[in-house]
């Protein structure tokens, strides 16, 4: 407890009226804590502020008020208060660690090469930022925008604070990709819930360090932005934009399911083709369930395509079963089911972890799997400009 750490003292009353003691103690609001009643007296922890009101009260009521300890900060406080030096050295401590908790004592690139670090130090150098530059004296955007301006080699930077180090974080400057003119602005936001592992900017300026965390449908880079004479201005914005994140998906296969049984080439036909008309003389097609595949074929004249030619058409009958799986064609099924997810959801993504819990029941078995995986979390959001 907080006053624990200020200042307790543990005592003990001895005397037949404590427990009218207890009633007044009640009344002033003023509470014993962890109290114990050993049958003539009374031990506990009571707050230091309030020790000269009980000392009075214990008085009242004629009982013996003995101290057994006292701490928390406020005892420790008295013991030093006329060591004048060691109080003198704590003030300067904590003084000294405020100067220098707002000045810059190192300087860190993150993300850049010995070339693309020059460059950026070549930028700190003109804005007249080294070790020992007071925090209050940097203006971050304008050196965020002075890194991507005046050198070609930076697609983006990110630069933040962290203690006494200045954190300079680089997304170097990669091949654009082909841009196709006239597009209609667009936003890029995150398809889903992620941490930003990695980025290249082509188009636009993103607001988010690597690490950051990131909702679905949030904006990462905006197509609109605001220029230097104060207008607003739209574009098309492009990236590529990594992010981990986690996915539960949950997979249900009955033991009962219905089957469709196929029969292949069960009838086979011939048709005369003319134009877009098959033409049959002779037999009429099957009814019933069937599946129809046909070939045409046309004639040719001289190596001129005619319009007429022969249809061959066969027909698959089928027909729906019921049938009952055992536990392990329920699994494969199920399991089936999970690797056509990966097929088609996260085949562009890396899986980092995949856990899969498989439950039975009654009907069938379940299958909650969760993934951690990494991959591209940007989808592209066109927005249509306000007219004025």
């Amino acid at each position: 407890m907080i006053t624990e750490k200020i200042g307790i003292a543990h005592i003990k009353i001895v005397g037949d009226r404590r427990y009218q003691l207890l009633n007044e103690l009640l009344r002033s609001n003023i509470s014993i804590i962890e109290m114990t009643d050993a049958g003539d007296s009374i031990t506990g922890d009571i707050e230091l502020g309030k020790l000269k009101k009980l000392t009075k009260l214990c008085d009242k009521y004629n009982l013996q008020l003995e101290i057994l300890s006292e701490n928390g900060l406020v005892v420790k406080g008295k013991r030093y208060y006329k060591h004048y030096g060691l109080l003198a050295g704590v003030i300067f401590s904590l003084a000294v660690m405020f100067y220098l908790s707002n000045i810059v004592l190192h300087i860190r690139i993150i993300g850049a090469d010995y070339k693309t670090r020059q460059e950026v130090n070549a930028v700190l150098e003109d804005f007249d930022i080294d070790v020992g530059t007071h925090f209050s004296q940097i203006d971050l955007h304008s050196l965020e925008t002075a890194l991507t301006d005046k050198t070609d080699d930076i697609a983006w930077a990110g630069i933040r604070v962290n203690g006494s180090e200045l954190v300079i974080n680089i997304s170097q400057a990669t091949p654009k990709p082909d841009i196709t003119e006239n597009r209609y602005p667009a936003n890029i936001v995150a398809k889903r819930d992620a941490v930003i592992t990695d980025f290249q900017i082509f188009c636009g300026s993103i607001d988010f360090m690597l690490g950051d965390g990131v909702a679905k449908g949030q904006i990462l880079i905006a197509g609109e932005y605001i220029d230097r004479f104060g207008q607003l201005r739209y574009r098309y914005s492009q990236a590529s934009i990594t992010g981990r994140f986690t996915d539960t998906q949950t997979f249900f296969e009955p033991y009962e399911t219905i089957s469709k049984e196929i029969n292949e080439g069960a009838e086979e036909m011939k048709f005369f083709r003319f134009f877009d008309t098959d033409i049959n003389f002779f037999k009429k097609p099957p009814t019933g369930k069937f599946i129809e595949h046909e070939d045409i074929r046309y004639w040719n004249f001289l190596g001129v395509q005619l319009p007429v030619g022969i249809t061959y058409k066969t027909y698959d009958s089928y027909e729906y079963k019921e049938t009952v799986r055992n536990e392990e064609e329920t699994r494969n099924a199920i399991k089936k089911d999970i690797e056509d997810y990966e097929s088609n959801f996260l085949s562009d993504c890396e899986i980092i972890d995949k856990d899969v819990k498989y439950e039975k029941t009654d009907t069938g078995i379940r299958a909650v799997v969760t993934y951690v995986a990494e991959g591209e979390i940007g989808e592209t959001q066109i927005i249509l400009p306000k007219k004025s």
